[in-house]
């Protein structure tokens, strides 16, 4: 097995792909009390793939149109900003959707558990008052996991080698033995 060293995870954290710029921007957005929907299209439509995104969510059976949706500010006001956000944070996400082998099968599910997390933050800062942490609350939540993504490489062999130690382990031998 390899060694785990401090800088080898600061070399994966470093090769970790960074967030889009638009993911950025909306993410900065977030935090100035002062912008408006207009601002969030202006970010939006600067990237045409984030552009298709919001577009397609805005269209489809989740959000249920009356008629299609065809403009981005139209897209925007009934998507609203937060789920701008997760869209621009989903598009060119493969370090969301890897497999994170490191810590098992539970890890399968790390973008849809930061999205519970995310909605779960947002409500607590509101129902707590902090109106200051309200617009870090989201961000916050959804990427709170991410340190699992830079560790799972350096985890996997670790885990693999306890599945087989447990596989082929005593109380394995007696089960399949018994049978």
């Amino acid at each position: 097995m390899q060694s785990i060293s401090k800088r080898k995870i600061e070399r994966a954290i470093r090769e970790l792909a960074p967030l889009s710029d638009s993911a950025q921007a909306l993410l900065s957005l977030a935090n100035d009390p002062d912008h408006c929907s207009q601002d969030v299209v202006q970010i939006v439509q600067r990237d045409a793939a984030l552009t298709i995104r919001v577009l397609h969510i805005a269209n489809s059976s989740v959000v249920a149109p009356m008629s299609p949706i065809e403009s981005l500010p139209h897209a925007v006001s009934l998507m609203g900003e937060r789920a701008v956000v997760t869209a621009a944070l989903t598009v060119g996400r493969n370090w969301l959707q890897q497999s994170l082998a490191g810590y098992g099968p539970e890890a399968a599910g790390i973008f849809e558990s930061g999205l519970k997390t995310a909605i779960a933050a947002e409500l607590v800062a509101q129902g707590i008052g902090r109106k200051d942490l309200i617009p870090l609350a989201y961000p916050g939540g959804l990427l709170h996991d991410i340190g699992k993504v830079v560790l799972s490489e350096f985890m996997e062999p670790y885990v693999r080698a306890l599945i087989d130690e447990v596989s082929s382990g005593p109380i394995i031998r007696a089960v399949a033995g018994a049978a």
